[in-house]
């Protein structure tokens, strides 16, 4: 049932809004609980790896195959699937007796939570016209930002008090209140599948058809910048730039907790400004200023001295990864509308190998060259995948005119 009221297409979107940030928040309560665990359990810090490595190598499995399922079944399925399955893993991890348990829970609750967020992108994709469709993905990484933010801290709150276990149990009652909330966002009020004229965001029906063939080489490209992208998330803010606080600057846990704390910040306040130029300025040029910016960050980090020096660097970096939002905007641009699964699974697959290949890589080059050598190694690769946009100089005319219909609306 088409709801015709703006109020209440509202209405339904932050509802579904609301479910994604649950269940975002959902697969983010592992980390915190990752020094109770090794007490508790006596774990190797082999096995302590394990924790967050099964996640990610069991969501690198899932991507592709959950978008070539989004050929044959629709978006909201994966959705609740994805959902049931992180509640089950996160159960399983609670209920653990060994840590082969809850490294078992976390790989199950992996599988779920790449064939959730396939089918959230797939269906995000299909609700907005191009004109709207770099602010709705740039709201989603808020969504999913805000909610790992959320729960790292609720899950280190309660697992001090109360245990691992609890911690993990929220995961699971997050997930489940995610479900309920996507199904009245999804079948109680019937997921809208239009909007008045002259809304910002125009809805569209989900299962339209475009009769535009996939354009293989700019989408290749942008699954290539997504990669890096990934790359340089992982293996500069995660790895180098923590390590190069506490090591090299001497700062305290706590201090370099804060400093990445406003790298967020700055990340969660520009991802939506950033998808709002974007819709009407177009894509590129604001993915190139972020890509810019975290090859600059990159690059800057083991010459700077100071604490505060090393604050202004997170803070750089999380603008420049606010840009995140644009290379799916960009992908379902470039593909027609039957094909939004498989080129989002395909963008997942790039963006869980990077989670994987960056602390990995970065690592080993830490290990025998040093925080310079590794440093300037992601922003030469941050830096370098900006050649990819010689080859994305030409726009899809359909976004020239959603842009504009966009605009004028």
């Amino acid at each position: 049932m088409v709801k015709g009221a703006e109020g209440t297409t509202r209405r339904v979107m932050w509802i579904l809004f609301g479910a994604l940030f649950l269940f975002h928040a959902a697969a983010g309560v592992a980390s915190p609980l990752l020094p109770l665990l090794r007490q508790s359990l006596h774990a190797s810090y082999l096995q302590i790896g394990w924790v967050n490595a099964s996640f990610g190598v069991t969501r690198l499995l899932t991507a592709v195959p959950a978008g070539w399922l989004l050929r044959r079944r629709p978006p909201t399925m994966l959705v609740f699937l994805g959902m049931g399955i992180v509640a089950g893993g996160n159960l399983l991890a609670a209920l653990a007796g060994s840590m082969y348990g809850v490294i078992a829970g976390r790989a199950v609750a992996g599988f779920g939570y790449s064939a959730a967020v396939v089918g959230t992108l797939t269906l995000l994709a299909g609700s907005v016209t191009r004109a709207g469709r770099a602010r709705i993905f740039s709201l989603y990484e808020f969504l999913i930002v805000a909610g790992l933010a959320t729960s790292t801290a609720l899950a280190g709150f309660i697992g001090e008090w109360t245990g691992w276990r609890a911690g993990f149990l929220l995961g699971a009652a997050l997930a489940v209140l995610g479900i309920a909330a996507a199904l009245v966002a999804l079948y109680r009020e019937r997921f809208v599948e239009s909007s008045p004229r002259g809304s910002s965001v125009q809805v569209v029906p989900v299962r339209a058809r475009t009769a535009a063939g996939v354009r293989v080489w700019p989408a290749g490209l942008i699954l290539l910048v997504s990669f890096v992208l990934s790359y340089a998330w992982t293996g500069l803010f995660y790895t180098l730039y923590p390590l190069y606080g506490g090591e090299q600057l001497g700062l305290t846990t706590e201090a370099v907790g804060l400093a990445m704390s406003t790298g967020y910040l700055a990340d969660l306040a520009l991802l939506f400004p950033y998808g709002w130029v974007a819709d009407r300025h177009g894509r590129l040029p604001i993915l190139m200023v972020g890509i810019m910016l975290v090859a600059l960050a990159a690059f800057a980090l083991p010459i700077s001295s100071s604490g505060p020096g090393f604050i202004a660097i997170g803070v750089l970096t999380g603008m420049g990864f606010a840009c995140w939002g644009l290379p799916p905007a960009l992908l379902t641009d470039w593909v027609p509308d039957a094909s939004r699964g498989m080129i989002l699974g395909l963008y997942r697959f790039m963006i869980d190998l990077g989670y994987i290949v960056g602390p990995w890589s970065v690592s080993a080059v830490l290990e025998s060259g040093g925080f310079r050598a590794a440093a300037w190694m992601v922003a030469a690769m941050t830096g370098g995948s900006l050649l990819a946009f010689f080859g994305l100089r030409v726009l899809p005319a359909e976004t020239h005119h959603a842009a504009k219909v966009g605009s004028d609306g």
